[in-house]
């Protein structure tokens, strides 16, 4: 998520000061077990001036956030589908913790990135920001997470040797204890991830949409109207998003209905634009990142919600079959944030010499 910009007398590079990254969302509904992540009241900060440092400061963080989010819920989602509710453990019971062990491991390697990365003297300790409180407060709330993500791990890496190993099948009643631990030092880690992510997002830069008529230069008017799609249709994107979240199994769907369809004609719209206008081979590029990665997840995205309506229309589903069509819009909704965040980093490397 980085954004370089650059701008001297002979080389001017096209400078997209408001292209910040997107968070992924980790609200789910699969089961009873599962935590909604994302913080409710609080407003994001706004700021007035966002430099090129603070650009980049909150633009790592929330590909940090991403990441741990990404990787601790796995783990979090593998050890409920997999290790069965301890009251019903037996010696005779066969339990393969094979995801979950992948999941610990890649864990483990998140945990060594990140503590290289800020304690040793990589890239996340280089990193600079013209505003101190906005440093301080994001990385203290970082390290505090960092622990408890460690005792996550820690915890995790011993339940999966004890069903990895069959160790269950000598001492059975450990099995109620792990599964406590497990579920405290998750609740522990959601908690303090919610605190870490309400803190980025207080310094959400501030958006100003250019007007491509203002610039004379080809390119740069083509890639002007290409962010602007981008950021119009992810702002459509996360106004939906906001309403889908209050869903349940019980609710009329008709009005998501309407605004999916709505965010359709609108996304449509934008696809138009780029499509009539002209773009030459030093620009291209960027409409080729929009055309073939954006658009694709952008409509898989429209297409879940619309997939999702069609079957609570029918009525009548259960809870598990809610929770996993509930999931697939959100898996199709971080999907196109990822896109959203690589094209945007496309955009942001366009030069006109």
């Amino acid at each position: 998520m980085k954004n370089f910009k650059f701008i001297t007398a002979l080389l001017v590079l096209f400078v997209l000061a408001t292209s910040c990254s997107y968070f992924k969302s980790t609200t789910t509904k699969s089961n009873e077990e599962s935590h909604k992540i994302e913080g409710e009241g609080t407003k994001e900060k706004v700021l007035e001036k966002t430099s090129q440092a603070d650009l980049n400061f909150y633009n790592k963080y929330i590909e940090v956030s991403n990441k741990i989010s990404e990787t601790a819920d796995e783990l979090n989602k593998n050890f409920l589908t997999t290790v069965p509710d301890p009251s019903t453990i037996s010696k005779g019971s066969f339990i393969l913790v094979v995801g979950m062990d992948i999941q610990v491991n890649n864990l483990e390697r998140l945990l060594k990135e990140y503590r290289r990365s800020y304690y040793e003297g990589g890239e996340l300790s280089k990193l600079t920001s013209d505003n101190p409180a906005m440093k301080e407060e994001i990385e203290t709330s970082f390290r505090e997470l960092l622990k408890t993500l460690e005792s996550y791990y820690s915890i995790s890496s011993r339940v999966t040797k004890f069903y990895k190993d069959k160790e269950y099948k000598d001492n059975v009643s450990k099995a109620a204890g792990f599964d406590k631990e497990m579920k405290d030092s998750y609740k522990q880690y959601d908690s303090l991830y919610t605190k870490f992510k309400e803190t980025v997002k207080k310094y959400k830069p501030v958006k100003v949409r250019k007007n491509p008529d203002d610039y004379t230069n080809k390119d740069e008017k083509a890639v002007i109207i290409v962010q602007n799609a981008l950021e119009n249709t992810m702002d459509g994107a996360e106004n939906f998003y906001s309403k889908f979240e209050s869903v349940n199994k019980n609710s009329n769907v008709d009005g998501l209905q309407a605004d999916i369809e709505e965010f359709q004609r609108k996304f449509d719209a934008e696809k138009k634009k780029i499509e009539s206008t002209e773009f030459s081979d030093k620009s291209r590029y960027v409409k080729f990142s929009f055309e073939d990665y954006f658009t694709k997840m952008t409509q898989g995205f429209i297409d879940g919600v619309m997939k999702f309506n069609k079957e609570m229309k029918k009525g009548k589903m259960n809870d598990r079959d809610f929770g996993l069509s509930y999931d697939n819009v959100i898996r199709s909704y971080n999907y196109m944030i990822n896109a959203y965040n690589s094209s945007i980093t496309t955009v942001n490397t366009f030069k006109v010499y």
